[in-house]
């Protein structure tokens, strides 16, 4: 308990310190300056609860929460000044426990026939986790090109490996 006392103290007297020296030290007038940058926006369910926290800088969407009714978390993107989702993007069960996890860090335009007709798609690169409603991981890998890239795990639901690959992604 003494040590989060002092570690609080520290906090503060550090901050009162770069709030009271501010037109002294430029680094932290900028940084100071690009918290102006960054706004937040909410949206409300009728019964007060929180839908959705959107997060912006500079003016560009750059991570959105989405919860439940009831609170809990349901879906969590982060976007790039493009507007594309980039980074973390998670997924969570009715119950608050994580369902999915994606880390995108770029995107591939494929070609795909569909009834003899061809469609562009966007498909993500990067490692993505897939978990039961217990918290046990499901699946793991990395896609490259919308397909399975390097090692591929599946598991059960007591987290006993059942299937486990190796993709080449050339």
């Amino acid at each position: 308990m003494k040590k989060i006392i002092i570690v609080s103290v520290l906090l503060i007297i550090q901050f009162k310190g770069l709030c009271q020296n501010k037109a002294q030290d430029s680094t932290n007038i900028q940084f100071l300056d690009s918290l102006k940058k960054f706004k937040i926006e909410s949206a409300f369910y009728e019964s007060g609860k929180i839908k959705t926290e959107k997060s912006y800088y500079c003016d560009k969407m750059v991570r959105i929460i989405y919860f439940s009714e009831d609170g809990k978390l349901l879906v969590e993107s982060n976007y790039n000044f493009e507007g594309e989702e980039y980074g973390w993007q998670k997924e969570y069960y009715g119950t608050g426990k994580l369902k999915k996890e994606i880390f995108i860090y770029s995107y591939t335009i494929i070609e795909e026939k569909y009834q003899n007709e061809y469609f562009n798609l966007k498909v993500f690169n990067g490692p993505y986790s897939e978990y039961y409603e217990n918290g046990v991981l499901k699946k793991e890998g990395c896609s490259v090109n919308g397909k399975n890239a390097g090692l591929y795990r599946e598991y059960d639901s007591d987290g006993k490996i059942k299937k486990m690959e190796y993709y080449d992604s050339h």
